[in-house]
């Protein structure tokens, strides 16, 4: 029985959510770039019948940034959880084939190591979501997307 909810747990872990993950973040990068369309053809009309001297190419530049800072700490995030469970899934495969052996008290230790020093990785990942922001915000997004 223990055996079946470690896989279980195993395939959740590094099947669904990952590809749930990234099936959300293209649906929401496709859903941004169809609002960055309605807005500029929206603008466009409004350009053409109000004629305001603002310019509408710069309000059009700062949300394409901000749609690439989304893309990017979408990816970022992906990444980061991909790395931080990849010991934790292989960590489960493990228990879940040795489950019923018989083991030395040294390999039950070394075992019980390896199974500390993955839920401390784990927990990485929940902790890193405010390092991410802190350390991608301005450097490494104006690094990647803007124009040379």
């Amino acid at each position: 029985m223990l055996q079946h909810l470690r896989i279980i747990q195993l395939f959740v872990t590094g099947v669904i959510i990952p590809i749930s993950m990234i099936v959300f973040s293209l649906l929401c990068i496709k859903s941004v770039k169809q609002l960055q369309q309605r807005v500029h053809a929206r603008t466009q009309t409004s350009n053409i019948v109000f004629m305001t001297v603002q310019d509408p190419l710069q309000n059009t530049v700062n949300k394409k940034h901000y749609d690439y800072q989304l893309l990017f700490i979408r990816l970022v995030q992906i990444c980061v959880y991909i790395i931080t469970t990849l010991r934790f899934i292989s960590y489960l495969f493990y228990s879940a084939i040795k489950l019923n052996w018989t083991k030395s008290n040294n390999q039950t230790s070394i075992d019980n190591f390896y199974m500390i020093v993955t839920y401390t990785i784990i927990y990485c990942n929940f902790t890193s979501t405010f390092y991410k922001r802190l350390l991608f915000h301005n450097h490494l997004i104006n690094m990647f997307f803007t124009n040379r």
